[in-house]
């Protein structure tokens, strides 16, 4: 609905979550990989229904911006990890509940000229019943550990550097950009309360260049630095994730109308690092590693 230069976008959506889980076999293997026994075997039978809203404002500015702001709702249900255990020392707790969350946003955004984009916002996000691990006698256990609360600000901006030398904007174009997410995040009750939520680092920040060559083709640069953050909701050191950074090469290249070649590097430099951390050791992130494809479009 639009009111001269306010608009509003009301939103609602139903989600319908099944999950049907008949387990055949469930070995217990320990780090060594060998088999140590048998786990009792799962049958689940999980179906829900939920009704989620949103609603959404913006009011037009000069210079080709705008204020806006999003309130919505959003809901997590358990996933076959989170229902059958996946290791030999994770436990998954018998009442699981599915996780609510609602999020607040205000932010304002624009192209004050053909070569600048921006875009700046705060926001909270409040869960209810997030799904996490604790730390029990021989190992971990998933189970609804209480209600937290992620607040932050996010910031994005995009400058045509090759406009910018030339006084306008031209076919070929090579943009300087950079995502940065501040987060700060707290279990408000549970027994995680004060702790901060797995893999919820206080900040991540993307940036890099990309060549355009009008549509024929573009290369990207990216690198990414993620800070310090821990993969369990008790903030253990043997679940603390380093910070890492790493970079990513892609290119793309149009060699018909409707037919584009692909390439890429992932981890360029070849960083050692982790992201993820298993009841039974770390999960070590690939490194450097290559890719050609194709996109085709009908």
């Amino acid at each position: 609905f639009k009111f001269g230069k306010f608009s509003i976008t009301p939103g609602l959506r139903v989600e319908n979550a099944w999950q049907d889980i008949r387990e055949t076999v469930n070995r217990n293997v320990n780090n060594a990989g060998a088999v140590t026994g048998l786990n009792p075997l799962e049958s689940i039978d999980d179906r829900s229904t939920v009704v989620l809203g949103g609603l959404g404002a913006e009011f037009e500015l000069p210079a080709s911006s705008s204020i806006y702001g999003n309130i919505s709702q959003s809901y997590r249900p358990r996933i076959f990890s989170e229902s059958v255990p996946t290791g030999p020392t994770t436990f998954v707790n018998g009442d699981l509940e599915e996780g609510k969350s609602i999020e607040y946003e205000i932010g304002v955004r624009g192209r004050p000229t053909e070569w600048a984009t921006f875009d700046a916002s705060v926001f909270l996000l409040q869960f209810e019943d997030q799904i996490g691990t604790v730390a029990v006698p021989g190992g971990t256990s998933l189970q609804n550990v209480g209600d937290a609360e992620h607040k932050g600000i996010d910031l994005s901006l995009s400058l045509d550097l090759l406009a910018i030398a030339r006084g306008k904007k031209a076919t070929d174009s090579l943009d300087w950009f950079v995502n940065a997410t501040f987060l700060d995040a707290e279990f408000t009750r549970g027994p995680q309360l004060g702790k901060t939520p797995q893999y919820a680092p206080d900040f991540i920040v993307r940036s890099g260049f990309t060549f355009t060559h009008g549509d024929k083709g573009k290369v990207s640069l990216t690198g990414t630095l993620v800070d310090d953050h821990f993969a369990d909701d008790a903030n253990t050191a043997n679940f603390a994730v380093p910070g890492y950074f790493t970079c990513d090469l892609t290119a793309e290249y149009k060699i018909h109308q409707n037919v584009r070649l692909l390439a890429g590097i992932n981890n360029l430099f070849d960083e050692s690092y982790y992201s993820r951390v298993r009841g039974d050791g770390i999960d070590p992130a690939n490194g450097r590693n290559y890719y050609v494809g194709a996109s085709f479009e009908f």
